[in-house]
């Protein structure tokens, strides 16, 4: 009997010191996440203004290099101030900010209309100022003046682009859980679209403000987004539950702070880089053949010329094509270069693009 009281007494012994136990390490587990998210990075990424092929080239050439970091990024806040852009530019920046496989929030500080628009579809919550609008993802459009196609062509061309659009938009919808029939609504002015509020007409793109698009629908989830705040301080805090979050650092100042010596990236936009000793020259054709990018190829192929530590030129591609003239010019670049240059398809090469690629010794292509 004795030994059946103390094993009696033994029992709730071992328990609490085997819950003491647990609890301390998982008190441990959560000290050092903790730790770590203070050592993390909040980044931010703005979007202001135009986000064109000019402004997304260069926000690429340094997610590439932050790409190299990112286990020292908490999460990624994409802050959008924008009613122009690229829905090409816009693509391409969202393709490479999944790249970096951390979690993204969009924040709307005032307006997201035109192709930016795209962008609110892509991250895991979205909000809002309590001004903000989104929608009316414009394709572009062609005039009798600016085009030599016949008016039945030009509306062709119209609806195929408003078609591609449409699909790329409702893919991520998709991907990330918003409503497909918001983003067709967006893009397409024949789709009609009626909601708790109000509708949109046949020959309308779709515009939300802020309250509208974190209004309760029937099935009692919001039309587009999550909620309203009223400074990115407090977004930061809602994400961090934490009522002194740390302050978020650009993309420039990350870079600057973690940037690996292997990978300089020069405020021309150019980068080097050594392989087994070599010194390598990476210029990215991330956009149509127009004359920025000519003035950049010259720059880059410029200095490949003069400096006699780089042994090749590797050139990444994904450009939807452009002049022809221009890429005559960036094919006599590469043709008369005294080191090789590679070729390095990461999506597309269409058009000018896929012609230029028979200037190219060797090429290399992105699986899928």
């Amino acid at each position: 009997m004795a030994g059946y009281a103390y094993s009696r007494f033994l029992h709730p012994v071992i328990l609490i010191l085997f819950a003491v136990t647990v609890l301390s390490r998982f008190r441990g587990m959560a000290q050092t996440d903790e730790s770590n998210a203070k050592k993390s990075d909040i980044l931010l990424i703005e979007c202001q203004n135009i986000i064109n092929h000019d402004f997304v080239r260069e926000k690429i050439q340094a997610l590439e290099v932050a790409k190299k970091e990112a286990s020292k990024i908490r999460f990624i806040v994409l802050e959008l101030n924008s009613s122009e852009g690229d829905i090409e530019a816009v693509r391409r920046l969202a393709e490479k900010l999944f790249e970096l496989k951390r979690p993204i929030y969009v924040y709307v500080h005032s307006t997201a209309i035109g192709p930016a628009a795209i962008l609110t579809f892509i991250g895991r919550k979205l909000f809002f100022a309590p001004d903000a609008r989104v929608g009316a993802i414009t394709t572009g459009s062609f005039s009798a003046k600016s085009s030599k196609e016949t008016p039945q062509k030009n509306d062709l061309l119209i609806r195929t682009r408003i078609d591609s659009t449409s699909a790329l938009v409702r893919g991520y919808a998709q991907r990330f859980g918003y409503r497909s029939d918001v983003a067709e609504a967006m893009v397409d002015p024949e789709a009609r679209f009626k909601w708790k509020s109000r509708s949109v007409d046949k020959g309308q793109l779709l515009v939300l403000t802020a309250n509208e698009c974190v209004e309760l629908q029937d099935d009692q989830k919001p039309l587009h987004g999550h909620r309203i705040v009223h400074s990115r301080n407090e977004l930061i805090q809602i994400l961090t539950r934490s009522k002194t979050p740390p302050s978020p650092v650009t993309l420039e100042k990350f870079l600057k702070t973690h940037q690996s010596e292997q990978f300089k990236l020069t405020a021309k936009r150019v980068t080097k880089t050594k392989v087994n000793g070599s010194k390598l020259l990476i210029l990215n054709l991330d956009t149509e053949f127009d004359k920025p990018l000519l003035y950049y190829f010259r720059r880059g192929f410029s200095i490949a010329q003069q400096d006699r530590d780089v042994a090749a030129v590797i050139v990444r591609m994904d450009t939807p094509g452009g002049y022809v003239k221009i890429m005559k010019e960036i094919i006599g670049l590469v043709m008369n270069c005294r080191v090789p240059v590679i070729l390095f398809v990461e999506q597309h090469a269409y058009s000018a693009g896929a012609i230029s690629s028979f200037a190219f010794k060797e090429i290399y292509m992105k699986e899928g």
